[in-house]
């Protein structure tokens, strides 16, 4: 629990909601904690499965249903129409056609539309055919009154059935310190304080109340045969060339045509087929800040980048990258940018300085060398110039050699999902910055936006 609150920023919004909270016990009882919020939609929780759960939660939805016991007076007239019944409905536009239902007579008989089930809809009607909308947790949803006899809302008589015992309790947990590249497997058992410690006259064993401690038995989670592997927190890739020169032309374009940017992002290299490109992917639950001594921020994401490296030489460097990180005063995550310390050298007009965030993607893996990619060869005393997958070969710190090839890389269906989640997040971010930059300061109650109170601000 002590790790769980240290390293978590927020509790996962969706947790504990419906029928859920049944089957989960707080924080008192130790058995049960909110799940950390995930790293805006980068991730997700994995669904419940537990059979028996599932079993018990379908229940809690039967029982929660509403029973409308008809009168004397309505069974007598039910099945009649028009004005020998004065429970059915009397034109489109009256009260009965529209508070009722199209078909006639009243909620919950043949012919009516129903009472909806926990967390709203229409009432005596199917949903958008109009009618009383009942809100959540009215009457017996979660959220509510726990439902018994009582009245149907607009004060008609009604009844719910008792809602069944909830036979099970659901526990979780989370392993905080999991290494990359290691295969787990788990087991648990349940720890409980005995009830009846000291109690020789609540049990049948008198031996029973002196334990004061309950342990229930292991239990294996999974087969025995079945482990979790921890994934590696970096990937190296062969890259495509073509792809990173068009990325820095679109950075020379954007921050003022300064030939530096070219320069240190070793364009023309590449471009002569001179540098290897590779691709790193990497797990960072957070970064150091340059010039604050130990402050780190927190990302718990796979960071992408892409870099040039020279036959012999050791793979990664530090690079800026454009990197959201969370704002405790905006509520999000942000594309946040150096204010100074790191910048590129030679830039003539410091306004078109690049931004991003330094990040270390240093190795001790070397870079043995490389072939294909961009190639020139005399030919006829002409320059031809060949393009061609690139092949690189990696000397790992283990001593284990590594072959990528970069078509292959391109369609290995684990690199290319985190390459898109990663490039629908900076959109995401990238947009939302965009949207705040047109709407004004969202804190500055005079810029636009939104207040801290979360209403539309002046203007809006």
């Amino acid at each position: 629990f002590t790790k769980i609150r240290a390293r978590k920023w927020a509790d996962d919004p969706y947790q504990g909601q419906g029928y859920l909270s049944y089957f989960l016990r707080p924080y008192t009882e130790r058995l049960w904690a909110p799940l950390p919020m995930l790293a805006d939609d980068l991730a997700s929780w994995p669904e419940l499965t537990l059979q028996p759960i599932l079993d018990n939660i379908k229940k809690l939805e039967e029982a929660n249903k509403p029973k409308f016991t008809p009168s004397e007076w309505q069974r007598r007239f039910q099945g009649k129409a028009g004005i020998d019944n004065p429970y059915a409905p009397i034109g489109g536009g009256s009260y009965g056609g529209s508070g009722y239902g199209q078909e006639g007579g009243m909620p919950g008989m043949p012919g009516a539309g129903g009472v909806p089930g926990p967390g709203g809809g229409a009432f005596g009607s199917p949903r958008g055919r109009g009618g009383m909308q009942q809100q959540p947790g009215a009457f017996g949803g979660p959220g509510g009154a726990m439902p018994g006899e009582g009245m149907m809302p607009g004060g008609m008589p009604g009844s719910f059935a008792q809602m069944p015992e909830v036979e099970y309790t659901l526990l979780r947990f989370l392993d905080v310190d999991p290494r990359p590249g290691y295969s787990y497997q788990y087991r648990i058992r349940v720890k409980m304080k005995n009830p009846n410690f000291n109690q020789p006259n609540m049990v049948s064993r008198k031996s029973d109340a002196k334990i004061e401690t309950l342990k229930g038995p292991w239990v294996q989670l999974g087969k025995a045969d079945e482990f979790i592997t921890i994934p590696p927190e970096m990937y190296i890739y062969a890259a495509d060339a073509d792809e990173y020169i068009e990325h820095v032309d679109d950075l020379y374009k954007k921050n003022g045509r300064e030939g530096a940017i070219r320069n240190v992002m070793e364009y023309r290299e590449v471009q002569d087929g001179r540098r290897a490109l590779v691709q790193f992917q990497q797990w960072m639950p957070q970064i150091r800040i340059e010039g604050s001594g130990n402050k780190t921020e927190p990302i718990g994401t796979w960071v992408v980048a892409d870099m040039p490296v020279a036959a012999g030489d050791f793979i990664g460097r530090r690079q800026l990258v454009e990197l959201p990180l969370w704002s405790a005063s905006q509520q999000a995550y942000v594309l946040r940018e150096l204010t100074g310390g790191v910048k590129v050298h030679g830039i003539a007009n410091q306004k078109h300085q690049p931004k991003g965030w330094p990040v270390n993607f240093q190795t001790l893996s070397v870079l043995v060398g490389f072939e294909g990619g961009k190639t020139k060869a005399e030919l006829s005393e002409r320059t031809v110039t060949d393009e061609s997958a690139t092949e690189v070969l990696i000397l790992r710190p283990d001593g284990k050699l590594l072959v990528r090839n970069s078509v292959a890389d391109k369609e290995d269906p684990e690199k290319k999902g985190r390459q898109e989640t990663w490039d629908k997040w900076l959109k995401r971010v990238r947009d939302r910055k965009e949207d705040m930059n047109m709407m004004g300061n969202p804190m500055d109650p005079n810029g636009g936006g939104f207040q801290r109170g979360g209403g539309p601000g002046p203007g809006s």
